[in-house]
C-alpha cells in the first residue's frame, strides 16, 4: 500500500542539509539548550538518536518522499570479518514498489546517508570517541569501493558529536582539524564546551557545501 499520495526525489546533498539543520535548530537548539538545559528532551545518546530520527521521519513523510526510508542499528554491514560495522541510522532510497521484493536488504536502491551519532557526559574521553566514529565513517567509505555495494553508490558519512566535557579550545582545535577526516564525503558536526567561557562551541566540516 503507498503510504504517500505523490512521490518526490530527494538528493543527497538535500538529506546532509536537512541532518545539518535539523542537528543545529532542533536538537541542539530546542531539546539540548533550551531554558538553560532544562528542557529535559536527550538522557544519553540512544535518546538523541531517537530524536533525530524522529525528526528525518516526520520530514521525511511531510515532503511525501514516498521511496525514502531510516533505519536505526542498520545490521547488513555486520558480517563476517566486518562484524564492527553497525551505522546509528542510514537513509536510503527504495525502489519503486512495482520493483520491490519484500526482502527490505535486497530493495535498497541506494544509500542517501550514513550517520554515526556520539553524546557524551563530563567525564567521557571525547577525544577518543570522537577518533573511533570518525574512523568508522573512513571504514564505511572502504566498504562502498567493494564490489558489492558499488552500485549502492557513495553515501553522505555524516558525524553528529555532543560533548558535554569541558574543553580547552586549542587542545579541541588539533584534534577537530585533522585534515584525515575531511574527504568529499564525509562531514562532521560538533558541539563542545568551552573550558575558559563555559560556551558551546559549534565546529563545522571545512568541506561542508
Amino acid at each position: 500500500m503507498n503510504l504517500f499520495p505523490s512521490r518526490r526525489i530527494m538528493t543527497k546533498n538535500e538529506v546532509l542539509k536537512k541532518i545539518k539543520d535539523i542537528w543545529n535548530n532542533e536538537i541542539i537548539a530546542k531539546e539540548y539548550e533550551d531554558l538553560n538545559y532544562k528542557a529535559s528532551y536527550l538522557l544519553r545518546e540512544d535518546t538523541l538518536k531517537c530524536s533525530l530520527y524522529y525528526h528525518l521521519r516526520n520530514w521525511i513523510e511531510k515532503e511525501k518522499a514516498v521511496n525514502i526510508r531510516v533505519f536505526a542499528e542498520y545490521p547488513e554491514f555486520n558480517r563476517g570479518r566486518e562484524r564492527r560495522y553497525r551505522p546509528d541510522l542510514v537513509i536510503v532510497k527504495l525502489r519503486p514498489e512495482d520493483k520491490r521484493t519484500g526482502d527490505i536488504v535486497s530493495d535498497i536502491d541506494e544509500f542517501l546517508a550514513i550517520i554515526e551519532i556520539k553524546y557524551q557526559g563530563h567525564n567521557m574521553n571525547s577525544s577518543a570517541s570522537y577518533r573511533d566514529d570518525c574512523n568508522k565513517l573512513v571504514k564505511y567509505q572502504g566498504l562502498f569501493s567493494k564490489s558489492d555495494l558499488k552500485q549502492r553508490k557513495d553515501p553522505k558519512l555524516i558525524g553528529l558529536f555532543l560533548f558535554e566535557k569541558k574543553l580547552d579550545h586549542d587542545i579541541a582545535d588539533k584534534w577537530l582539524e585533522n585534515k584525515k577526516y575531511d574527504d568529499k564525503n564525509i562531514y562532521r558536526f560538533v558541539y563542545y564546551r568551552d573550558k575558559a567561557s563555559k560556551d558551546l562551541i559549534k565546529f563545522i566540516s571545512k568541506n561542508y557545501p
